[in-house]
């Protein structure tokens, strides 16, 4: 899989989850479009949501790595600290991943809506 961010996934697991946090705040760039009324603006929003689903494909990803990190720092005696911060890392990749989730169910319901608008418009006879 290709990575969306611009970071090694070795990088992001040896990092604090505040850091972590903060490195995802400025790297994810997820926009909801203002609006899908013309067809660059659709071809934007479809951008987007492919942009989404790759987003979300990585942090389960990262999500899965850290649990699994975790684990086995677990089998070989980790202290608390460690077990914790790779909770931690765990968590923000998760709530990463449900971010990119709700944006992009956002889109799709913004692109239904204007589907629905146009077979109404064309059910009563006029046209866009």
């Amino acid at each position: 899989m290709t990575n969306p961010v611009n970071a090694k996934t070795s990088t992001l697991l040896a990092m604090e989850p505040e850091q972590l946090l903060e490195y995802f705040k400025d790297e994810v760039n997820l926009h909801l479009p203002d609006n899908i009324d013309t067809p660059e603006a659709r071809k934007q929003a479809v951008a987007e949501m492919n942009k989404a689903a790759a987003y979300i494909c990585y942090f389960k990803e990262m999500e899965v790595i850290a649990k699994n990190r975790k684990r086995a720092q677990k089998r070989r005696g980790c202290s608390q600290e460690e077990s914790d911060r790779l909770l931690g890392i765990e968590e923000v990749c998760e709530a990463y991943k449900r971010i990119c989730e709700t944006m992009y169910d956002a889109i799709t319901k913004n692109m239904t809506m204007k589907r629905l608008m146009l077979d109404e418009v064309k059910l009563l006879g006029k046209t866009t």
